[in-house]
């Protein structure tokens, strides 16, 4: 069964010595990224920075090309226009609307890659609990073990995925973790 979904293409037009940091920035601030810091006593400590398309699935198909389901193209177009994401504002001349440039049109996503980027999206996002970090993907395998502080965590960090139109396709490709996701529901 085929999905609703948007294709956008995007770009950035920027010249100058800083034009590869600026695209590095650019893409970071679409598809979020991690870093890690080392201290100087040696200590490592690891920040998962969110994109604007972190909490969401999406289909990566080119270097500027990105396929979204129905939810996520507004957050997209948002920051296409504004430079606005979660992380932060990213902005570095205020005619911004001239040097991004996008475009975009409607298409269809099959069972295998929606469910694939539902999958990616699970083990992307990262829920803050009192050990640290964990993937939605791994506390999803034991949902029904969940304290309920945990529960209302892991539901709100995989809300954009459950109001995606894309989750259904879960149901044939995987559907032990999409009986997960409506225990989920039902628990919260």
């Amino acid at each position: 069964m085929p999905y609703h979904g948007y294709r956008v293409m995007y770009s950035i037009k920027w010249s100058g010595k800083k034009s590869a940091y600026i695209y590095q920035r650019f893409f970071r601030a679409i598809y979020g990224y991690t870093q890690v810091v080392v201290k100087g006593n040696g200590r490592r400590y690891v920040y998962y920075r969110e994109g604007v398309l972190t909490k969401y699935p999406f289909i990566k198909e080119g270097k500027n090309m990105v396929v979204v389901p129905d939810n996520a193209l507004q957050p997209l177009l948002n920051f296409l226009k504004t430079g606005q994401n979660p992380a932060h504002r990213f902005s570095f001349s205020a005619n911004w609307p001239e040097l991004v440039k996008y475009s975009m049109e409607e298409t269809s996503v099959d069972d295998h890659p929606a469910s694939m980027a539902v999958l990616e999206a699970l083990g992307r996002i990262k829920v803050s609990l009192v050990g640290g970090p964990v993937s939605a993907r791994d506390l999803l395998q034991r949902v029904d073990m969940l304290q309920p502080d945990e529960l209302y965590a892991l539901y709100y960090a995989v809300t954009p995925i459950l109001q995606s139109n894309w989750v259904r396709a879960l149901a044939s490709t995987e559907p032990q973790l999409f009986e997960r996701l409506r225990l989920l529901q039902s628990r919260v």
